[in-house]
């Protein structure tokens, strides 16, 4: 995942780095999106077991990718990749504060994703509302990522980060707090999604400029290392 992040942002090409890093976001958010609804159906038809089944489109999109993706290009910087300690002095300064906010982020949007559908249950609501809910805070996520992205190539990101980390906050309590099912609080959950995913372009965006000979670490930190921390913590 942060190679393929490194691939699609590519910092060193200049201006609409944001814009690159959201289209790539934005497909894997639809997938998500659409995963709970598609998961509902096919145990409705199948089973649990009929789940097994869901892994045959991952398997031929993977097989396409290996065709079509053109090979990388030859690395242009002469510096060498970050050691390990270079990593651990760089956690200690900006790239830090942006792994935090990146964790705290993954761990609000792993809560959610847990404890929605377990408080539509025990409240009565049907398993096809919570996979609606899922699915109505995923989808506004691919929102909030090309949206993200074309304010990270236009605007100031540490003001765009700040104002959307800060909204974000109420707007997911609202989101939980709310009758489960209800109009509200459908409204909540694809705001508190919009801003969950649109903090991803300039968190990515900005490590892997702190880190610019070394981008797919940048974008391991922030990502990979980041979403990791956020699920364990739930």
């Amino acid at each position: 995942l942060a190679t393929a992040a490194a691939m699609s942002a590519r910092v060193s090409e200049g201006k609409g780095s944001g814009l690159r890093m959201s289209l790539f976001s934005f497909g894997g958010t639809m997938g998500y999106a659409f995963g709970p609804l598609v998961a509902v159906g096919v145990v409705s038809l199948a089973g649990m077991k009929g789940l097994i089944w869901t892994m045959i489109p991952a398997l031929l999109v993977g097989v396409i990718l290996f065709r079509v993706l053109p090979a990388d290009r030859p690395h242009s910087s002469a510096s060498p990749p970050l050691s390990p300690r270079a990593v651990l002095r760089n956690l200690m300064g900006p790239l830090g504060v942006i792994f935090a906010i990146s964790a705290l982020a993954a761990f609000v949007q792993r809560v959610f994703l847990t404890m929605a559908p377990i408080i539509a249950a025990e409240s009565g609501v049907s398993e096809a509302m919570g996979a609606l809910t899922l699915s109505i805070y995923l989808g506004a996520q691919g929102a909030g990522t090309i949206t993200g992205g074309m304010l990270t190539d236009r605007v100031d990101r540490v003001k765009l980060l700040t104002v959307i980390t800060a909204t974000a906050v109420p707007i997911h309590m609202m989101a939980i707090w709310v009758a489960p099912g209800s109009p509200i609080a459908l409204l909540f959950a694809a705001g508190a999604g919009f801003l969950n995913m649109a903090m991803l372009p300039p968190i990515v965006v900005m490590a892997q400029e702190i880190v610019p000979d070394s981008t797919a670490v940048g974008s391991g930190i922030v990502m990979g290392l980041a979403w990791a921390v956020g699920s364990n913590a739930v």
